[in-house]
């Protein structure tokens, strides 16, 4: 009766293993370990199927578009045990996405800068993001939409700065030397800068070609 119920405990062990029902499995070695003692045997089994339970609870949940809570399910596994060699090599993973899909939910951001920092701090904290060609491309897409934005930010900007500038000249404001001052440091080669290194340069008795 014991051989036949110790056989019977490990046939429904292995249907459940090859079924991928861990927590099943996991209740046969329960009872497999009262029946018959076999320690040390459930304990590796039990390793294996407590490691693929995890995994499908993160992959379920990253199937879902959740990678934060991928990340919080998979932290409170680890920290519910020893973890193991397998478990450990896939946080880096898990914490890459989770960020990923942070630096989306934080969007859009401010200001061109600000997204590149963002994406810069991305790239560099997580080389497993770096190893996928996907995120490779996608990262390339982001840099030149970055680039275009910086350049419609500047554009405003300056086109802000010359109306102050105009408006100030006209109604004979002091601050139209501060703007100037500023449009010159986003802008050296604009006409308005290089207007106002002449009149510097003519007040300074230098010829205005030069200044020019």
């Amino acid at each position: 009766a014991y051989n036949h119920l110790r056989a019977q405990v490990i046939a429904d062990l292995f249907a459940a293993a090859r079924a991928g029902d861990s927590q099943a499995a996991l209740n046969s070695l329960d009872r497999l370990q009262h029946v018959s003692g076999e320690t040390d045997f459930v304990e590796r089994f039990a390793v294996i199927e407590r490691n693929r339970m995890a995994i499908q609870g993160v992959n379920h949940l990253l199937a879902a578009g959740k990678p934060l809570a991928a990340q919080e399910y998979f932290n409170r596994i680890l920290k519910q045990g020893r973890p193991t060699q397998e478990m450990t090599a896939l946080t880096p993973a898990i914490q890459a996405l989770a960020d990923l899909d942070r630096y989306f939910r934080e969007g859009p951001y401010d200001s061109a800068s600000k997204a590149e920092a963002a994406l810069r701090r991305l790239s560099e904290q997580h080389a497993a993001l770096n190893q996928s060609p996907a995120f490779v491309k996608w990262q390339a897409h982001e840099k030149e939409e970055l680039v275009a934005r910086r350049k419609r930010e500047l554009e405003k900007k300056m086109s802000e700065l010359i109306n102050k500038c105009d408006e100030a000249v006209a109604n004979y404001d002091a601050r139209a030397e501060v703007f100037m001052v500023e449009l010159s440091g986003l802008a050296p080669d604009h006409e308005f800068t290089r207007l106002r290194r002449a009149l510097n340069a003519k007040a300074e008795d230098v010829p205005w070609q030069e200044a020019l």
